[in-house]
């Protein structure tokens, strides 16, 4: 056996940034890498990783879970496993970690994003964004099937456990693991806020802010701007001049989808407490 492998590939909108800039760096400093979101063939992940037989890396990419978009979400999984399988056929031990969302707030934070930087998006209403790629492209459920299929152990965290119990959804990743962390740094860890900011922008909104803040820049260097204002605080006013999605888009409205999201949820847990080489 070359070495292992702990490969965190999402969800995408579970915290993920957050969790690649402040958390794994910290918990493997010497054997951490954030993978690029366009790394996806075994040979590029085996040359990044070099000589270390017997070593256990942390790598992180949430494309390997799919894409932001449900249209392309599967299509994209699908992909990207066959690299999982190289690997693991090439001799390293492979373990994945994969961290769910509630559906609905998973969509609404994924819509979000790609409104600001779609305007065919932001004309879709939630429920016509969800159902875009169909019922495979949110199923966590399906997900776990074909990481069972292949036999990928797999620890599978809640995001919400992230928000409220930071220092145990850590602990579980380190134990998962099988390594040792220092107490201190578990507990700097653990202090970081985890929250979730939607942040809530069309296309134009985004605009503004771009044309705000270049003039805020001409302001300073011609030394005639009047106000001080902090980035941050134009930022701010752009936003209150901008047009956000109305609260009424943000919102599933079709009980038959909802039905479905609930299943899938209960589906999927229920996978996890039935398979072996699952964990939570």
């Amino acid at each position: 056996m070359k070495g292992k492998i702990i490969f965190h590939i999402g969800l995408r909108k579970t915290g993920t940034t957050f969790l690649q800039k402040n958390v794994f760096p910290l918990l493997f400093p010497s054997h951490y890498i954030r993978l690029r979101s366009g790394v996806c063939a075994s040979e590029e992940i085996i040359s990044l990783l070099g000589e270390g037989d017997g070593v256990a890396f942390l790598l992180s990419s949430e494309s390997f879970s799919g894409a932001i978009d449900p249209e392309k979400s599967w299509e994209m999984f699908s992909r990207k496993l066959h690299a999982l399988e190289e690997l693991r056929k090439s001799g390293y031990e492979v373990l994945l970690v994969l961290v769910l969302r509630n559906h609905e707030e998973w969509l609404r934070s994924a819509y979000l994003q790609r409104c600001k930087k779609s305007n065919a998006i932001a004309s879709l209403s939630l429920d016509e964004f969800a159902e875009r790629g169909g019922d495979s492209g949110i199923s966590w459920e399906r997900r776990l099937q074909v990481l069972k299929a292949k036999e990928f152990p797999t620890l599978v965290l809640d995001y919400e456990d992230l928000r409220l119990n930071p220092k145990e959804f850590v602990l579980k990743v380190i134990n998962f693991a099988g390594e040792e962390v220092d107490e201190r740094i578990l507990e700097r860890v653990s202090k970081k806020d985890y929250s979730s900011r939607i942040v809530n922008r069309t296309p134009q909104t985004l605009a503004g802010i771009k044309v705000a803040l270049l003039w805020r820049s001409v302001w300073k260097k011609l030394g005639v701007n009047p106000f001080v204002l902090s980035r941050d605080r134009v930022i701010g006013l752009a936003d209150k001049v901008g047009s956000p999605i109305p609260d009424s888009k943000l919102q599933l409205k079709s009980e038959d989808l909802k039905a479905r999201l609930s299943e899938d949820w209960s589906r999927a847990w229920d996978l996890v407490d039935e398979v072996d080489f699952f964990f939570e």
